[in-house]
C-alpha cells in the first residue's frame, strides 16, 4: 500500500542561463586592418587576385577592392575601378582562400574558392587592369565606392615604380622606396601622375597587413614580375599575427613572369591562436533537481559562446546546452546550468569555449556519479501553494499526474515522458481548499496530498 506525503520543501533559486539551439542571423563585419590578406596576384593572361580569411567573416559581409593608386593626404589619384565583394550565405571560415578573377569581359569576375560576388562600383579608365605592375587595396566603406577615408584592410603592390617619373623631359624615375611603395617625397614630385605607383595605404604597414613587391634602393632597376603567390612551403599554419608576417614578407612569394598562377596551386591555411579567456574554475555537482554545472570567468576578450557536452559511462560525447560569452569584459561573469536529467552513475561534463574567429578551447572534463531518487522517494512542493506545484519522481515509473479535489473530480491532468523526473503543475486557477496529486503508473498510483492557498 502506497503511503502519503505531505513534505514543504524550500527551493534556493538560482540564476540559469540557456540558449535554446537555434539560428541567429548573421550580421556584417566591420574588419580591421590583417583580417585578410593577399595569397596570390596574376597578371599574364587575365587580371586576378586570392585572399584569404584570417578571422571567421559572417555572411554579407562587404569588402571593396580596387586597383585605383592610393595618393597618402591626395587621396585616390587615379579613375581605376572599384568593386564591391560580398561574402556568400555561409559566411567565410577560418583560413578560407577566395579567388577573383577577371573574365575577357572588362569588370566581371569569377568568385571561387570560399565564394560570394563581386559588383563593379566604379568603372574606371583604364578599367580593371593590373598589367604591367599595380596595386590591389582592400577597404570597408560607410560611404560607398572611392571614398575618402576608407578604413584599410590589407594592400598588395606588385609594380616596382618604375611608372612614377616626372612628367617632362628628362624624366626622372622615382621608383618604390625599401618597403616596396612609393614615399610620400616622391610621391609629390611626381604629382601622383601613376596608376601605378602608390602610396602605402594610410594605417597599414608593411611587412605587416600589407606587402611590397618590389622595393628598390639607389638607381631604379627594372625587377617586376607579373604573377606569384605565397609559397605554402614557408609555412600555413599559425595564428593570425604569425600568418600575417609570413604572408606579408616578399621573400616568401613565388614568382612567374609568364603564365598566371593555377588557383588549385594556393595554399590551404589553418589559424590557429590562445583563447583570450581567462578561466577561474569550472564545477559539477549533484544538486535537488539534478547535476548543477557552473564556470566563472574572470576576464573575456572576442570571445563568442560555451558549449557544454555531456556523456556517460556508455561513451559518446552530445551537446548538452549553448550559452552565449560576454564578448568582451575586464571583470568576466559567473554562468551557470542544471542537467535535469543525469544518468544514474557516472555523468561526465566538458566545456569548450569559442571565440569570435571560430577557435575554440576545451576546459576539461567533470565527473559526477548521479543516484536518482527510487521508485517510492517522490516530492511535493512548495506546500501550501500559490501559483504552481512540482512534484519529482524516479524516472520511467509513472505515465500521468492529475490533481483532483476533495469530491474526487479530476481538475489537473499532465501526461509524462519516458525519462521525465518531475513535473510542475499550474494551479494558479483553481480554488483554495485541499487537493491531491496523484501519479500514476500501470498497476498503481501514488497519492499526495497539498493546500492552495
Amino acid at each position: 500500500m502506497k503511503h502519503f506525503y505531505f513534505s514543504l520543501k524550500i527551493l534556493t533559486a538560482f540564476f540559469t542561463i540557456t540558449l535554446f539551439l537555434g539560428g541567429q542571423e548573421a550580421k556584417a563585419q566591420t574588419l580591421a586592418k590583417g583580417d585578410i590578406a593577399f595569397v596570390k596576384v596574376n597578371e599574364s593572361t587575365s587580371d586576378g587576385f586570392s585572399f584569404v580569411a584570417l578571422v571567421t567573416i559572417p555572411a554579407g559581409t562587404q569588402i571593396y577592392f580596387t586597383d585605383n593608386s592610393w595618393g597618402g593626404a591626395a587621396g585616390w589619384t587615379s579613375g581605376e575601378a572599384h568593386f564591391l565583394y560580398t561574402a556568400p550565405a555561409e559566411g567565410l571560415s577560418l583560413g578560407t582562400v577566395v579567388h577573383c578573377d577577371e573574365t575577357s569581359t572588362n569588370n566581371v569576375f569569377n568568385v571561387t574558392g570560399g565564394g560570394g560576388t563581386m559588383v563593379v562600383q566604379v568603372i574606371g579608365t583604364p578599367n580593371f587592369s593590373i598589367a604591367g605592375g599595380d596595386q590591389v587595396i582592400a577597404y570597408q566603406s560607410s560611404t560607398g565606392a572611392r571614398p575618402a577615408n576608407p578604413s584599410f584592410i590589407a594592400a598588395i603592390n606588385t609594380d616596382d615604380g618604375g611608372g612614377v617619373q616626372l612628367p617632362n623631359p628628362p624624366y626622372t624615375v622615382l621608383a618604390n622606396d625599401a618597403t616596396g611603395w612609393v614615399s610620400s617625397a616622391n610621391w609629390t614630385l611626381s604629382g601622383g601622375s601613376s596608376s601605378q605607383g602608390s602610396m602605402l595605404p594610410t594605417g597599414l604597414t608593411n611587412g605587416l597587413d600589407a606587402v611590397g613587391m618590389f622595393p628598390q634602393s639607389g638607381a631604379y632597376v627594372p625587377s617586376e614580375l607579373k604573377n606569384m603567390r605565397y609559397d605554402c612551403a614557408k609555412g600555413t599554419t599559425g595564428t593570425k599575427a604569425q600568418l600575417l608576417a609570413k604572408i606579408n614578407n616578399r621573400a616568401n612569394w613565388i614568382f612567374d613572369n609568364t603564365t598566371d598562377i593555377p588557383n588549385n596551386t594556393v595554399c590551404s591555411f589553418t589559424v590557429s591562436g590562445t583563447l583570450p579567456v581567462e578561466l577561474v574554475q569550472f564545477t559539477a555537482k549533484a544538486g535537488i533537481n539534478g547535476v548543477e554545472t557552473t564556470w566563472q570567468t574572470a576576464s573575456e576578450t572576442n570571445s563568442s559562446h560555451f558549449e557544454l557536452l555531456h556523456s556517460s559511462d556508455e561513451g559518446g560525447f552530445k551537446l548538452l546546452t549553448r550559452v552565449e560569452a560576454l564578448g568582451d569584459s575586464k571583470t568576466g561573469k559567473l554562468y551557470s546550468f542544471t542537467h535535469t536529467q543525469p544518468v544514474n552513475g557516472n555523468n561526465y561534463y566538458q566545456l569548450i569555449q569559442f571565440d569570435k574567429d571560430g577557435i575554440k578551447k576545451d576546459y576539461g572534463i567533470k565527473t559526477v556519479n548521479f543516484k536518482s531518487v527510487s521508485k517510492d522517494e517522490v516530492l511535493l512542493f512548495p506546500n501550501p501553494a500559490t501559483h504552481s506545484v512540482t512534484v519529482t519522481f524516479a524516472a520511467k515509473t509513472y505515465s500521468k499526474v492529475q490533481i483532483v479535489d476533495m469530491l474526487g473530480k479530476i481538475v489537473r491532468s499532465q501526461k509524462i515522458g519516458t525519462n521525465d523526473t518531475e513535473q510542475k503543475i499550474n494551479v494558479e486557477a483553481l480554488t483554495k481548499g485541499t487537493y491531491m496529486v496523484e501519479l500514476i503508473a500501470e498497476s498503481e498510483k501514488n497519492v499526495l496530498k497539498f493546500i492552495k492557498l
